[in-house]
């Protein structure tokens, strides 16, 4: 059954360390014009695409690179420009340096918020609420604007269910609802196609030069950057989990892919759990049904040969009448299960609570209740009660 897609405000925790991150791009920005200027060349393509991308430590690097190779380069350096690329060499050591602590800061910030996600879904009881809230979690608490949670079935993948921050593009829940269900075939898609087979997951920094299924994630979702995780139960790919920024333009980055890894990876043992309890607890009541119809069964033929057990029906000297008898001789006339029934009995416990310890129907409980009083000889279950204490 598909499910609707939920709608909910987005969380606003990530404004700060976003705004951080975007001055220390603009940084990496300007140290790059400064290196274009001194190294007389022009502006690197593949720092800009690390900028692109969100790997500020890789543009630093790269950038860092190409000032080492031009002072090294053999071409004798006048004491201006040495000195010039000397200081760039300073700024880019100090900035990767405040990239570093800004990265490590902000992995432990979103390893944190995903452990609160995780542990909100943890009090979740049920597979089919797990599954209404996992991309609820994701936006609201990873802090990615859109999650969409896929279905894994033989060669294809199917979208099932999305959540989408507030703010983000109001087409969003209805591009989404066109592609529910719809197969997508995973042959010849390199990205999904490889998650599905080394199960780990994957960021795609620019969707026009991947290899992705652009229907639903260019056209449809209009997406420019994403991460996508694999959802493995034992031991195999069930699903898939897809987040992103929305149209918002901005890029995910390492740290995306590991925080959506670790949510996936959490997400799939709750569901296993999950799952596993559900069957247990559904096969335990298989089990009840079965010997309650047993029980049932058995009770009927007991009642009848007790009822028969003298003459045939046929005999004139035939009685239906109960012979009585003392306390102990009655205790013995009854069968194993209705002295454990008797002894419950006894303690207080009532007709379902027996059912529940014997597993048994409340109505096999109430026949033998019946062929118990008739066996001993009394009226109600008080009277039952004395003659099993008088014993």
């Amino acid at each position: 059954m598909t499910r609707p897609v939920r709608q909910a405000p987005a969380a606003d925790r990530s404004a700060t360390w976003r705004q951080s991150e975007e001055q220390l791009a603009t940084r990496v920005v300007a140290l790059q014009l400064s290196a274009s200027e001194v190294l007389g060349s022009e502006p690197s393509r593949a720092v800009r695409n690390r900028v692109l991308a969100g790997d500020l430590g890789g543009a630093v690097e790269a950038l860092t690179w190409e000032c080492i190779s031009r002072s090294t380069s053999g071409e004798p350096l006048d004491e201006l420009l040495s000195a010039r690329v000397h200081d760039l060499l300073v700024a880019l050591q100090h900035l990767g340096n405040a990239i570093f602590e800004h990265e490590l800061g902000l992995l432990s910030r979103r390893l944190a918020d995903c452990d609160a996600a995780t542990a909100r879904l943890r009090a979740l009881t049920t597979s089919n609420d797990l599954l209404d809230h996992v991309c609820e979690e994701l936006v609201l608490r990873c802090g990615f604007g859109r999650a969409v949670l896929s279905r894994v079935d033989g060669a294809m993948w199917k979208p099932w269910m999305a959540h989408f921050g507030a703010g983000e593009n109001s087409d969003d829940e209805e591009w989404f609802e066109a592609w529910v269900d719809r197969p997508i075939p995973l042959e010849g898609m390199l990205l999904e196609s490889r998650i599905l087979q080394e199960r780990r997951p994957a960021a795609v920094y620019d969707t026009q030069e991947a290899d992705v299924h652009k229907p639903i994630i260019v056209d449809a979702g209009q997406s420019v950057s994403y991460v996508v995780a694999p959802l493995v139960v034992g031991d195999a790919v069930i699903g898939f989990l897809h987040a992103d920024y929305s149209t918002t333009g901005r890029r995910v980055d390492s740290v995306d892919r590991d925080v959506l890894w670790a949510f996936a990876q959490c997400f799939a043992q709750l569901y296993e759990r999950a799952v596993l309890r559900e069957r247990l607890l559904e096969q335990r009541e298989r089990v009840r049904q079965v010997l309650a119809a047993s029980d049932d069964l058995l009770a009927d033929r007991g009642c009848e040969l007790v009822l028969n057990g003298g003459a045939p029906p046929s005999s004139p000297t035939a009685t239906r009448t109960v012979p009585t008898f003392g306390p102990g001789d009655a205790l013995e006339q009854l069968t194993v299960r209705e002295r454990e029934v008797l002894a419950l009995v006894a303690v207080g416990a009532t007709n379902q609570q027996i059912a529940d310890q014997l597993v048994v129907a409340e109505s096999t409980v109430k026949t033998h209740v019946k062929h118990i009083l008739r066996k001993l000889g009394v009226a109600n279950r008080a009277q039952a009660i004395a003659q099993f204490l008088r014993v």
